[in-house]
């Protein structure tokens, strides 16, 4: 009865059809009605069923949904904002990954522009894998686009995977410059979370730990578990630190508990509140305070209900929905949504500068108070006294400086925040949570410090005037620089100490000198009146003196030795030659080529000299060691020969399966050494020293147990490499050195050290710029010299126009550029790196 009856609007048209359905199907035919008697019992029927079917509507429930205010999505996506708004929490990686989209973030834009609003200025990209802390290439391609902010945690969900490398290698991407944020953390009760409890209080306590040492803020994620989320935050955190509630979709009961207990907390509102069902949302997007509510998609999740018929994943410019929404919902401006929940974001970018930087700013700036302070010439003091008085106007009425004209530029912060005084030490915190004061309390971090500063000191100061008085501070005397160095070296923390050690080295007699080795011209040609290069002026180290400030001859590269890179083809050679180094399974897989190596050589014939007589492959992923079909297809080619080893980047991964399946891999007849292994301290490897030094030692076990020659990779990691091999291997041990791109005094010192070493140079060698490996080449004996691509990396310089990969064809150019800069010719070169390789590998 009901389905027939619901879409009928009013209870007199209801019944009306009612008493007409009766009467029909009583009395189909007119013919067959009685005059009196009928009539009568149909009325008697009628009046019985119009009885009952107001007795049904009556006690039906109502049905009337509540109503959500309405916004309309054209003008909220014209709407031109002179300050517009952030996307505070979004994962961009999971967004991708869902869309199958291939590029940056910037092209996304350009695709979707249609979808993004005018008012759009940027996003917080959250990671909350674990197992993407250490890929540095897989986040920094995110974070390095304009407007684009991150934050790092272990999400709930992935509470079991963390571990101390875990931990180690969050840490590591915290120090990130454009890193805002700790998180996502927290706490889930929820049926879609199977992690235990316990397991989630520790690693929630953890994380908590390190948002302190480091001082960033917090993003945290709370299902069904307000109260013991707020009771482990109360014991790892004061009660004025600043976090973002990431995605609130509790009752405003709750709401008000968090306000209350941590008057600095920021609630997150996504796209939840666009759905009619979401009525605690809509109560807590009425009732909350604005200057603490922030915007956010947590795309590629919840897609806005205007849209959602035809888009599937959302992205960070639908959070411009989330703003109209509760602009509706609270009868007032979507401009004056975007006014404060802008503000808010500005605020937590703004108080997220790490400590870190506070200490370094303050170390420079107390550096220079005892040379400031001491007896100076009238000039010098003249000079102070005019850059204090330009400082002090600067401050008063600049902001931090950004590059970009981001949103967190200076025409798109509010008033308010400009016009923030100075801070002096001794001046009281305002006990007040909002906006203005919080931004006061993170510019007072000098405040706490211990050190007596003549000149009030705010994270305004600009980084380059400190360094110049540092520079006048170090050359007014030697014992001037001993004294800062010794200074920063007990006040910084060890990786604050190396970033700082630049700044202050360079300008040092022998700092010069390195810098200028290579170069003809002995002074600085930044002085000279016809530069105008603004970067060449900034990046200037050397003082200013008379001598120097006229104009001089600009600086040129080392003229590089050319060679006839179209013969190198043709080139007929007697003794020919063999690439001792590449991956052939890297290659085909960068290129997409299906097939053999055979193929490939048959495809590319042109680009292969007919000096080729063959390659060394190389397999240092761990996991494709257990599968031979993969690497077994290589190899049936007659000249591919093959090396397995664990790289120092994949040393985490290595276990006793691995090794098992490496021992088996050595069998195959056609393998020729083992490598490569080695060390790795270049900022691309996040692998723990220590997991790399096990992992180092007990391949050079198995490399001597079936004496086979090793290649090593060393990357700023000379003398510990040196010392662990000398523990395990003999003196006269068959070693390659791969890829050396060091000074000659160090691979004189690897010469020297081990008789049966040989060095591998690459293509690296035909860049202008490479002018330690010139060094390396010129000097080294063509007894101990291999030649290698690296394939698919280095491409060589001489290589045609738009070749994106080399291959093993290539090393013929490291021939020709070695034979360049020792002036003999590509025949002797050949000759002696093709005796070397069948030396080392038997071949």
């Amino acid at each position: 009865m009901n389905r027939q009856y619901k879409r009928l609007q009013n209870f007199e048209f209801e019944c009306l059809l009612l008493s007409a359905k009766v009467f029909r199907m009583h009395f189909p035919m007119r013919s067959n009605l009685d005059s009196d008697k009928d009539c009568c019992n149909c009325c008697e029927m009628i009046e019985e069923h119009l009885k009952y079917a107001e007795k049904v509507y009556n006690q039906r429930p109502n049905r009337k949904r509540n109503r959500l205010p309405r916004y309309c999505i054209l003008p909220t996506f014209i709407f031109k904002s002179n300050i517009g708004f952030i996307d505070s929490h979004c994962h961009l990686d999971f967004l991708f990954n869902r869309t199958k989209f291939v590029g940056t973030f910037a092209e996304y834009q350009m695709k979707h522009k249609v979808t993004f609003p005018h008012s759009y200025r940027g996003c917080i990209a959250v990671f909350c894998k674990p197992s993407t802390f250490y890929k540095i290439p897989f986040w920094q391609k995110y974070l390095d686009q304009e407007n684009v902010w991150g934050a790092f945690g272990c999400h709930p969900h992935n509470a079991a995977a963390y571990n101390d490398y875990i931990e180690e290698s969050l840490k590591i991407a915290l120090t990130y410059p454009k890193v805002r944020a700790l998180g996502e953390i927290g706490l889930d009760y929820s049926n879609r979370n199977k992690c235990p409890k316990e397991i989630q209080h520790k690693v929630f306590r953890r994380q908590l730990k390190i948002a302190y040492d480091t001082g960033l803020r917090v993003v945290i994620h709370c299902r069904d578990a307000n109260k013991d989320c707020i009771n482990i935050l109360r014991e790892f955190l004061p009660k004025d630190y600043i976090f973002h509630l990431h995605c609130f979709t509790d009752s405003w009961h709750w709401a008000q508990k968090w306000l209350k207990t941590f008057p600095n907390v920021y609630i997150g509102i996504t796209n939840l509140v666009t759905y009619k069902s979401a009525k605690l949302t809509h109560e807590v997007a009425k009732k909350i305070p604005l200057n603490h509510l922030l915007l956010e998609t947590d795309a590629p999740y919840f897609v806005p209900r205007k849209v959602s018929k035809r888009v599937r994943w959302s992205h960070p410019g639908m959070a411009i929905h989330v703003a109209a929404q509760i602009a509706a919902l609270r009868n007032i401006t979507l401009e004056e949504v975007i006014y404060w929940t802008h503000k808010n974001t500005i605020i937590m970018l703004f108080r997220n500068i790490r400590c870190l930087f506070f200490l370094y700013l303050r170390v420079c700036w107390h550096s220079i108070m005892s040379f400031e302070n001491c007896d100076e010439p009238n000039n010098q003091k003249k000079e102070l006294a005019v850059l204090r008085s330009k400082e002090n106007e600067q401050f008063t009425s600049s902001s931090l400086t950004w590059k970009t004209e981001s949103p967190c530029s200076e025409r798109n912060i509010p008033k308010s925040i400009h016009s923030t005084p100075l801070l002096r030490k001794g001046n009281e915190l305002p006990s007040k949570s909002n906006s203005i004061s919080s931004l006061k309390r993170s510019h007072a971090v000098c405040e706490r410090d211990d050190l007596q500063d003549e000149i009030s000191f705010t994270p305004r100061t600009s980084i380059n005037k400190i360094q110049q008085r540092i520079k006048r501070f170090n050359l007014a005397s030697p014992e001037n620089m001993r004294m800062t160095s010794s200074f920063l070296r007990k006040s910084l923390p060890s990786k604050l100490e190396s970033r700082f050690n630049s700044s202050y080295e360079d300008i040092s007699n022998n700092g010069s000198s390195q810098r200028r080795k290579s170069f003809p011209c002995t002074k600085s040609p930044y002085h000279s009146s016809s530069s105008h290069s603004f970067h060449r002026c900034a990046t200037d180290q050397t003082p200013y003196t008379i001598e120097n400030s006229y104009p001089q001859q600009k600086r040129f590269r080392l003229n590089l030795p050319r060679y006839n890179a179209f013969e190198l083809i043709s080139l007929e050679s007697k003794s020919g030659f063999i690439d001792s180094h590449c991956h052939l399974d890297f290659l085909l897989q960068r290129q997409g080529f299906e097939g053999t190596f055979a193929d490939y050589q048959r495809t590319y014939q042109s680009t292969f000299p007919k000096s080729y007589q063959g390659c060394i492959t190389v397999f240092c992923n761990p996991f494709s060691f257990i599968k031979n079909c993969m690497w077994e297809k290589y190899l049936k080619d007659d000249k591919v020969w093959a090396s397995f080893g664990c790289h120092p980047h994949n040393a985490k991964d290595y276990n006793d399966d691995i090794e098992k399946s490496l021992y088996a891999a050595l069998e195959h007849s056609k393998v020729r050494a083992l490598g490569e292994i080695g060390l790795d301290y270049s900022n691309r490897n996040n692998c723990l020293k220590e997991v790399q030094f096990k992992v180092f030692r007990r391949q050079l076990k198995i490399a001597l147990s079936k004496e086979l020659p090793v290649i090593i990779h060393c990357r700023e990691a000379h003398v510990d490499g040196m010392k662990i091999i000398k523990e395990i291997l003999p003196k006269n041990y068959t070693i390659h050195l791969h890829c050396f791109t060091d000074v000659w005094e160090w691979a004189l010192k690897w010469l020297n050290e081990f008789p049966n070493l040989y060095i591998g140079i690459t293509n690296v060698v035909t860049f202008p710029s490479a002018e330690s490996i010139h060094e390396v080449a010129k000097n080294i004996p063509l007894d101990r010299l291999l030649l290698e691509t690296d394939a698919p990396y280095f491409v060589p310089k001489m290589s045609p126009k738009g070749t994106r990969w080399s291959h093993p064809g290539m090393a013929i150019h490291v021939a020709a550029q070695i034979a360049a800069l020792k002036d003999i010719s590509v025949e002797k070169v050949l000759q002696a790196a093709r005796k070397n390789t069948k030396f080392v590998y038997n071949v």
